[in-house]
Order: structure tokens, then C-alpha cells, then sequence
């Protein structure tokens, strides 16, 4: 991947992962992502990476993020949400076509995938048109980097990927362990029905917050988030991230 370097001369595009400091790699048969960012990085070195990163993929960038906020305060659009079907041998969920439909249920284009089928190329193009990215705790949360401005991360049974969903400036959402106490007697290697009246609370205050957020935008609002660095956004989970 060609995308550590430092550009000195300009240290406001710094890219926020820097070489020989990465110390987690997440390894697909279909390519290489970094996990783990340093944590002295800013907000806006990280959205520098994760633009560079798709402008280099060529995925399209297009003016995504004023593309996503009309299509999210559109009244005859949909709001989408991505279900995440894991299809490995841990936390995977036997419910998946109950969340959907309850997200469809609530007003949403909804749809689950398979990331492992598809190209990084792909997945990456899939993020940038989805405004809540919905599964289990594990290597598909990192994909909130891609993620149009505003979005949801809901993250099932966890809440490790708090601080890099605040990063780049979106909400994080998380279900609990005490719900879902087939997920905590039989532990990840164990297929399980996630608690659905719990999915839906977490959609519907997605929605919410959209509605929200769409009621009092006026053109010409800044959205750009605040800039935060990592280490200090680390405190919100601590000690469970």
C-alpha cells in the first residue's frame, strides 16, 4: 500500500499512519488493511487517509459528502443501511434477514453482504453510499473510515470502535452484552439470534438522529467535524477499547 508517507512540507496532510509504526494488520485473500492507527493522529490527518485511500482505489469521490446529505434529508429517499454477514467461524448471526426486515420496517433501504465475496475495491464503494453500517464487533467496523459524513456505526455486543467512529465524525451506537445472553453463555465461536427489539431501539435512534440533524441543516452549514485527536477520544470506552 503506498499510502505512508510523510509529506513534510505540508503537515496538515500528514497521512496518519506512519511506517513501521502500524502494529496490527487485518489480512484478506483479497488484500491488506491496516487496523490499528496510532493514536497521537488528528481528525483531519485521518480523513486526509481515508480520502487519499479512495481517490487511489479509484472509487468514486465525487462530492460524496454533499451527495449523502441530500439523499439522507430527501423526503422521497431512503436512508440505507448495510447489515454485515460474517461468514467466518466467529459472531455470526443466525438473524440477519429479521434485522433487514426491521430496517425496512423503519423506513430504511436496507441490505446484508458478505464482505469476504467481494473486492476491497467493492466493499469500499459500498461505504461510501451507506448511512448506517450495522454488525458484529470485528474488522468490518474499521470500514467506518469510508463512511459519508454524518453515518451510524451500530456495533453489535461491542463498543471498541467508539473512538475511531468519533474520529471521523460519526455517531457509534452499540447493543449490550446483557441482552443477549445466548452471545455470553455460548461465546463467539457460537452462531446466535441477536436481541431484534434491541436492533430496532438502536435503528430507530438512528433515525432520530438523522431527522434531527435534516430539521435544522441550512445550506452553507459546516459539517466538517471537530478536530480530535484519538488519544483523547479513547476515554469514552475505556477500559473496554
Amino acid at each position: 500500500w503506498p499510502f505512508y508517507k510523510t509529506i513534510s512540507d505540508e503537515p496538515h496532510r500528514i497521512h496518519p499512519l506512519y511506517e513501521g509504526q502500524t502494529q496490527k494488520t487485518a489480512c484478506y485473500n483479497r488484500g491488506v488493511v491496516d487496523k490499528l492507527y496510532i493514536k497521537d493522529m488528528w481528525t483531519k490527518q485521518a480523513r486526509n487517509y481515508s480520502n487519499t485511500l479512495l481517490g487511489h482505489m479509484q472509487v468514486k469521490t465525487d462530492d460524496v459528502l454533499t451527495r449523502a446529505l441530500h439523499r439522507r434529508c430527501d423526503k422521497d429517499a431512503k436512508r440505507t443501511v448495510l447489515v454485515v454477514d460474517r461468514r467466518g467461524k466467529t459472531r455470526r448471526l443466525t438473524n440477519i434477514p429479521e434485522i433487514v426486515a426491521v430496517a425496512k420496517e423503519l423506513g430504511f433501504d436496507a441490505q446484508s453482504v458478505a464482505l469476504e465475496t467481494m473486492t476491497i475495491k467493492d466493499q469500499l464503494a459500498r461505504m461510501t453510499e451507506t448511512d448506517v453500517l450495522l454488525g458484529m464487533h470485528g474488522n468490518a467496523m474499521t470500514w467506518v473510515q469510508f463512511l459519508p459524513a454524518g453515518a451510524v456505526l451500530m456495533e453489535l455486543v461491542g463498543v471498541w470502535y467508539t473512538p475511531y467512529a468519533k474520529l471521523w465524525g460519526h455517531t457509534h451506537l452499540h447493543s449490550s452484552m446483557r441482552n443477549n445472553m445466548d452471545f455470553k453463555r455460548g461465546g463467539e465461536f457460537q452462531a446466535f439470534a441477536h436481541n431484534i427489539t434491541e436492533v430496532r431501539e438502536l435503528l430507530t435512534k438512528a433515525k432520530a438522529k438523522f431527522d434531527s440533524f435534516c430539521a435544522g441543516y441550512k445550506d452553507g452549514d459546516d459539517l466538517e467535524p471537530e478536530n480530535q485527536q484519538l488519544q483523547n477520544l479513547y476515554k469514552d470506552c475505556v477500559p473496554h477499547c
